[in-house]
């Protein structure tokens, strides 16, 4: 994959995609260095930069984040990001 003008939001897009699919970007051969690349932009304080050199960025962070969430969420085989529905078929703002 080129990464020239690749973000960490371009690798958390992907990684957040990948993972609504069912396709893992660790093992997957297509797409084993996007989480790699995407951790590229993590700085020492746990915050991601827009660019190398660029300092913490509140996007980038928040972004990266989501991305990780997602991919956690992948490997614990629950309901992705974008699946409102619980395991007992509710909408989870109507569980009650």
């Amino acid at each position: 994959m080129e990464t020239m003008n690749a973000t960490p939001e371009t690798y958390a897009q992907m990684i957040v995609a990948l993972s609504a699919l069912g396709i893992d970007c660790e093992t997957d051969e297509r797409f084993t260095n996007v989480l790699d690349n995407m951790l590229l932009f993590a700085l020492e304080d746990g915050s991601f930069e827009k660019g190398k050199g660029s300092g913490s960025n509140q996007m980038s962070t928040e972004q990266a984040f989501y991305a990780m969430v997602a991919y956690s969420r992948y490997l614990a085989d629950k309901n992705t990001l974008h699946n409102t529905v619980n395991r007992h078929g509710k909408h989870a703002d109507h569980a009650g």
